[in-house]
């Protein structure tokens, strides 16, 4: 599928750049109800319910403020966890 949608551009003329980016391919297919598909669905809900997760840790230590949180990142262990698991 990846070597077809780089081969081949869409009607809005685009093209997949890199192998195996999911956001990119959804974007080239242009599925606007890729939630209620079920074999999207499996995939990507749990990934968009990982990074919105992430995204909240971050708001926290935002709002948490800079002595709450390490400069290196490897330290701030709940946020690399959350990373790791959308990764």
């Amino acid at each position: 599928m990846c070597d077809i949608l780089k081969g081949f551009p869409n009607k809005d003329t685009k093209t997949l750049d890199q192998h195996y980016d999911i956001r990119h391919i959804l974007e080239i297919l242009d599925i606007p109800n890729w939630r209620e598909i079920p074999p999207f669905a499996f995939y990507l809900n749990p990934m968009q319910d990982f990074f919105d997760d992430l995204v909240n840790e971050l708001r926290d230590m935002n709002k948490a403020g800079p002595l709450r949180c390490s400069y290196y990142v490897e330290r701030n262990y709940q946020m690399s966890l959350k990373i790791m698991r959308v990764v």
